[in-house]
């Protein structure tokens, strides 16, 4: 994503991080990573994905609490799914009571495939 970032902002000779440059970069993204993470994930854990998105706040990240009341899940049916998306690297469980997304502008990526 850096590269991404670095090579279309040279490429538009930007100074700052423009539409140009994000539409760039999130195209790059798609073709070249997010659309294979994507077509790997199961069903149920692009269900989890789109609802756990939908939960981040700007940085991201979101309370499990709240993500778990908004998917209508309980903790126990959460803890195998959120184990393969932290093994896939996809999202990081390591602050209690947090997710976080790893991957950079992934929610964008799972709004667009998920048509809010």
């Amino acid at each position: 994503a850096y590269q991404a970032f670095g090579k279309y902002m040279w490429s538009e000779r930007a100074k700052e991080i423009t539409e140009v440059v994000l539409a760039l970069v999130d195209e790059a993204l798609k073709e070249k990573v997010y659309d294979k993470i994507w077509s790997e994930l199961a069903d149920n854990d692009r269900e989890y994905m789109s609802f756990l998105c939908k939960c981040l706040d700007d940085r991201d990240k979101t309370q499990v609490g709240e993500f778990l009341a908004k998917a209508g899940l309980r903790h126990n049916e959460w803890s195998v799914p959120r184990m393969r998306l932290a093994a896939k690297g996809i999202i990081d469980i390591e602050e209690r009571g947090i997710i976080k997304l790893k991957l950079p502008r992934f929610k964008e990526y799972v709004k667009m495939k998920t048509e809010w």
